[in-house]
């Protein structure tokens, strides 16, 4: 037994011998750095090598990588009017964005009448006016007009398609319209006894015509739109298309007026103010 004890050092020794005489190098050891795991990257422990002959004394190991902590980017919602985003993800630790949050696009402004169901934003030219008293106050009695003028031409025996600027107007028993010749001449009745008779043909959005009769009374500055006819131009004006009007003189067929109104939001502004 103690023979065997005696011969085992010995073997050991002998093989190490061995070993570094085949390597034919006295090892000098340096360190590989370890490189710590990050969310999506493997890392690798501490290990040495011979700065001699580059063998590996120690081999590194593989470190899994440690994962995203995720946390949830809120989705925006999207409005008539500003974009919006779906629902992101991004990692607490790292920073780095996982789930990119994705562009949804403005919806747009929904109607058929100018004011949108969703926000009810109004757009279109019509707007609420109130008639004054003698002192220039404003009264409860109101009226939907255009906010600005409606670009049409006109035509007589001194001109052929010059600029004609219209408004028009409707309270809950008159349809009018206010024609500017020139774009600055308001077409008057000078008359004080006489009304002027106009023929008008109306044209709606689906080309369907309608023959109308209006008139500038006595000392007038507007054409009213007769009242056998005024409901038949109101529901055209409240359709939310486009409307056009042709209107001649019915006595001097010389003077002609052309004009096309954006009835948009007529319908939402004459429902504000008359129910």
């Amino acid at each position: 037994m103690k023979m065997a004890h005696r011969i085992l050092p010995i073997i050991s020794l002998i093989i190490l011998v061995f070993t570094l005489a085949a390597c034919g190098c006295k090892h000098e050891e340096a360190t590989l750095s370890g490189t710590p795991a990050t969310c999506d990257q493997a890392g690798f422990t501490e290990g040495t090598y011979c700065s001699l002959c580059n063998k590996a004394l120690k081999e590194q190991k593989k470190i899994p990588p440690t994962g995203h902590t995720e946390k949830v980017i809120p989705a925006v919602a999207a409005t008539c009017t500003t974009d919006g985003s779906t629902e992101g993800k991004t990692c607490t630790t790292c920073h780095k964005t996982i789930v990119e949050p994705k562009k949804v696009p403005a919806l747009g402004h929904t109607t058929t009448t100018g004011t949108c169901t969703r926000c009810n934003f109004t757009s279109g030219i019509f707007t609420i006016s109130y008639y004054v008293d003698e002192f220039k106050q404003p009264t409860k009695e109101g009226y939907v007009k255009t906010s600005s003028y409606i670009n049409g031409t006109f035509s007589n025996s001194a001109t052929t398609n010059s600029n004609l600027s219209v408004i028009l107007a409707a309270d809950e028993e008159y349809i009018s319209f206010f024609l500017y010749e020139y774009g600055s001449y308001l077409v008057k009745n000078s008359s004080s006894r006489y009304s002027e008779a106009y023929d008008i043909i109306m044209k709606t959005a689906s080309g369907k015509k309608y023959d109308l009769t209006g008139r500038i009374y006595p000392g007038g500055d507007r054409i009213v739109v007769d009242s056998d006819y005024k409901n038949t131009v109101l529901s055209a004006l409240k359709s939310g298309g486009t409307v056009s009007f042709y209107i001649e003189q019915s006595d001097y067929t010389t003077s002609k007026y052309l004009f096309t109104v954006n009835t948009s939001n007529f319908a939402a502004k004459y429902k504000e103010l008359f129910g």
